[in-house]
């Protein structure tokens, strides 16, 4: 049986997640990084994932996801409800990670069309 790798033909995947910075379709980026599947999000980030705002929240809202997932560095962080709210409001899944495992779930549900965005620390 031959397997082949079928690559998000149309939009952004996570080739690599390092230490300092995330490689997103060749091209290194800085982190922390806010990415949807068909585009970089230019939001302002709060140094660490814990500091995260429902502001923010709201903002990413604006985008229509599905889903939402948090990569919180090497460790895996909760974020408060209050922090989730406008999402969980709006039946909008969200799920914390670590930043290792929410760029390899980013690439899979971009990879399937689904309308995924990922805060990467």
């Amino acid at each position: 049986m031959h397997i082949q790798q079928e690559k998000n033909r149309h939009g952004l995947t996570i080739d690599a997640y390092l230490q300092d910075d995330i490689i997103i379709n060749g091209q290194s980026h800085n982190l922390p990084i806010v990415i949807s599947r068909n585009k970089l999000l230019n939001v302002e980030l709060p140094s660490r994932a814990l500091e995260l705002t429902s502001h923010l929240v709201e903002q990413l809202m604006e985008e229509k996801p599905e889903m939402i997932i948090i990569g919180s560095g090497d460790h895996q962080e909760f974020l408060p409800d209050h922090v989730l709210f406008p999402a969980l409001k709006n039946r909008i899944g969200v799920e914390c990670m670590t930043s290792a495992a929410a760029s390899r779930t980013f690439t899979i549900l971009a990879s399937e069309g689904r309308e995924v965005i990922a805060v990467i620390y």
